[in-house]
């Protein structure tokens, strides 16, 4: 790590010891503030990592509850999206007995689930219900697992279950890009940087992340649709995947596409 980083880091460190603190006292006490913090500390950590984030496109409102799909590719996504959404993220319950990690993931709000034990599918799609019926986004990653974000894996539709009880509840599909690394396109050399998959252990990726790297990042929102749009679950998530695959495309085209 960079000695003017760690020196950074340090300044700050009281402040965010006094933000995760006034968040533990908020979600203790069931406010209805509880959903502001997170926003505030992930654009401080994004800061910190020096990640310059950028909203396009049909961002939810705040005051209306969506459930936000996007692609996965990398522990970095969190504060990325929590930067630019007021959502509850949704992750595998075995994160919630993570040190620290787990914590923060509670203190978040997350709302853990067992994709493994499909019967519990119906049981885990209410408790999503719940969340968006008092008013709170969902942010959801349906590939199940991050990838180096050269391709968007399949979906996985069983948390899209609320598609077939004909909710009237927003999908928002989002791309969500890591367009530059310290001043170049995110291409295979760089992608190592943020990208965090297959068999890389989070620490080691940590640390080069927090060895100041200077990353662009998008995230750009689709058109909402609505629950009730879709008969089945499985129908929901072939759109979004589409969708985001879509988007992908046309950024990737753009790209390529020779300047006059």
């Amino acid at each position: 790590m960079k000695l003017k980083f760690v020196k950074i880091l340090l300044i700050l460190l009281p402040f965010i010891a006094a933000v995760i603190l006034l968040q533990a006292l908020l979600v203790r006490f069931r406010s209805r503030y509880a959903g502001k913090i997170p926003k505030f500390f992930h654009g401080l950590v994004n800061r910190i990592l020096g990640f310059s984030v950028r909203a396009e496109g049909d961002v939810p409102a705040p005051d209306r509850p969506a459930l936000i799909i996007a692609n996965h590719v990398s522990w970095a996504d969190i504060p990325i999206l929590g930067a630019v959404t007021e959502g509850r993220f949704v992750a595998k319950a075995d994160i919630s007995g993570w040190p620290l990690i787990g914590w923060l993931a509670k203190l978040q709000r997350t709302v853990f689930v067992e994709r493994t034990q499909r019967n519990k599918a119906k049981d885990q799609a209410n408790e999503l219900h719940n969340v968006l019926a008092n008013g709170q986004s969902v942010i959801l990653f349906p590939e199940g697992t991050s990838n180096d974000s050269n391709v968007i894996l399949p979906f996985k539709s069983s948390l899209f279950g609320l598609a077939e009880n004909g909710e009237d509840f927003d999908i928002a599909p989002a791309l969500l890009l890591y367009d530059q690394v310290n001043g170049m396109p995110s291409d295979r050399p760089e992608r190592p940087l943020v990208a965090w998959y297959g068999e890389t252990d989070f620490i080691p990726h940590a640390k080069r992340l927090l060895d100041p790297v200077r990353v662009n990042a998008r995230v750009i929102f689709a058109p909402k649709v609505k629950f009730s749009d879709f008969p089945s679950r499985k129908e929901a998530a072939i759109y979004c995947e589409t969708r985001i695959k879509t988007l992908y495309r046309e950024v990737k085209c753009n790209r390529s596409a020779p300047r006059s």
